[in-house]
């Protein structure tokens, strides 16, 4: 009995040493695991949080995170104004300045790039943040006009005026902002229900017109070839062009006459 019991013990760990595929089944288990992860993260792009609460979350999530970058301005700002080390360089409202405005462009960016992205990829759980992205767009624009205002000029209004006729990429920079606000007074929901979708959708076209005047803006005002607004403007171009072979296919065909 025991013999019995000693070969079929001895037996069995051959059979598990040498069971044929055994040495495969760790890395077909990872592959599964890597497989399901891909696709949950695609299901979720496609069709975002499933529950209300969760979009709630995630919308709330992603301000936080837009947020954190004038979080620690405000941080810096502190530090400056206390005399502490802090890391808006030497000329702080100069510093404010460009990356007030390097955030508004790309944020302006992103949220066009949501659309595109929607249509083709099918990532649909983007337009969740659009609205968010647009909206938080255009407080680090008002930063930007703000700083400049207050900060680089100090309400000086001549020497404003003098800058409009010696820069005029600064007017670029004021049409962006100032076409910026009927999108964000008219971005809730009781606002399309006033106007009505379309409506509403043919103002918001001023978007296109707000991206095309900061993006001129960014350009005009370089000294010397910068890779960061030469970037941006591909990036533009290419959802400009996407968005007029959109509407392209979406314009009815007339059909030949006779």
């Amino acid at each position: 009995m025991q013999e019995w019991i000693s070969d079929a013990s001895s037996s069995a760990g051959a059979g598990e040493r040498h069971a044929p595929g055994a040495e495969h089944e760790e890395p077909m288990r990872e592959g599964a695991a890597i497989a399901g992860l891909r696709a949950g993260i695609l299901r979720f792009l496609q069709r975002g949080p499933a529950t209300a609460h969760g979009r709630r979350l995630l919308r709330q999530l992603v301000t936080i995170i837009l947020l954190l970058p004038a979080a620690w301005l405000v941080w810096q700002w502190t530090h400056a104004l206390l005399g502490l080390p802090h890391a808006l360089g030497p000329n702080p409202p100069e510093w404010t300045h460009r990356f007030t405005g390097r955030l508004a462009v790309e944020l302006l960016l992103a949220t066009l790039a949501t659309s595109s992205l929607a249509r083709l990829l099918g990532w649909r759980s983007l337009l969740l943040l659009r609205r968010r992205l647009g909206l938080i767009s255009a407080l680090y624009m008002t930063l930007h006009v703000a700083n400049y205002l207050f900060l680089d000029r100090a309400l000086a209004w001549e020497e404003i005026a003098g800058d409009l006729t010696k820069r005029p990429y600064i007017i670029l920079g004021a049409t962006a902002f100032l076409a910026t606000w009927p999108l964000v007074l008219t971005s809730t929901d009781s606002a399309i229900r006033r106007l009505g979708g379309a409506r509403w959708r043919r103002l918001h076209r001023l978007v296109y017109l707000v991206l095309a005047a900061a993006i001129a803006h960014s350009l005009w005002q370089m000294k010397a070839v910068e890779p960061r607004p030469v970037i941006f403007a591909v990036i533009a171009a290419g959802l400009f062009a996407e968005r007029v072979r959109t509407f392209r296919r979406r314009r009815p065909r007339r059909s030949p006459v006779g």
